[in-house]
């Protein structure tokens, strides 16, 4: 209510990127923070001297380079550093399972989509720019639909890429490349 740090925690960081977006899962706080350092999980009480934060585990099975990651039904969701996508049991830490999944049958170092849940399903904008809308579950990836959205115009690692995070609004999502953007409608018809 005041804006007033409450505390101060310090995360040391391995590498050179730090650019994701932390999640909250209840009292706990999930740190992507990419190559070298991995995934760290932080919980948060109150105690007599006020909140304190404690480590729970720091994992390098989950190492998101340039893509967040998602929570969901007690499962980090996401793509690790070698480009498959994976999930994450909390608060264990385990891999349940890796698949290239909509990157099809080449999971390239790096490779990205970014994620998006709706409901039960969750939509991903792969690299590729394809848009992928799968259901994503603690006993694996299934695919339900895929359609091409826009050309990657990028090169990384000797292949070509789409990395720009996709915007979602009034029922369709926008993406974007170097020549154009483009808007897609996801209402039923």
């Amino acid at each position: 209510s005041t804006g007033k740090s409450v505390l101060d925690y310090e995360f040391e960081h391995q590498g050179y990127r730090a650019c994701q977006a932390q999640v909250i899962d209840g009292n706990k706080l999930l740190i992507p923070a990419g190559m070298g350092t991995g995934t760290q999980l932080v919980e948060f009480t109150k105690g007599d001297s006020g909140l304190q934060a404690k480590e729970l585990w720091t994992s390098k099975e989950m190492k998101p380079d340039y893509n967040d990651i998602l929570v969901h039904d007690g499962h980090i969701y996401g793509f690790h550093e070698k480009g498959d996508l994976r999930a994450v049991e909390l608060p264990s830490g385990e891999v349940k399972w890796s698949t290239p999944g909509p990157l099809g049958d080449r999971p390239p170092a790096t490779g990205t989509a970014f994620l998006c849940r709706h409901g039960g399903r969750f939509f991903l904008f792969a690299e590729t720019g394809d848009l992928v809308i799968a259901e994503l579950s603690p006993e694996g990836y299934r695919e339900l639909d895929r359609a091409h959205l826009i050309e990657p115009t990028q090169s990384a690692f000797g292949r070509p890429v789409v990395w720009s995070a996709p915007a979602w609004a009034d029922k369709s999502v926008l993406v974007r490349n170097d020549a154009e953007i483009v808007r897609v409608s996801l209402a039923a018809d």
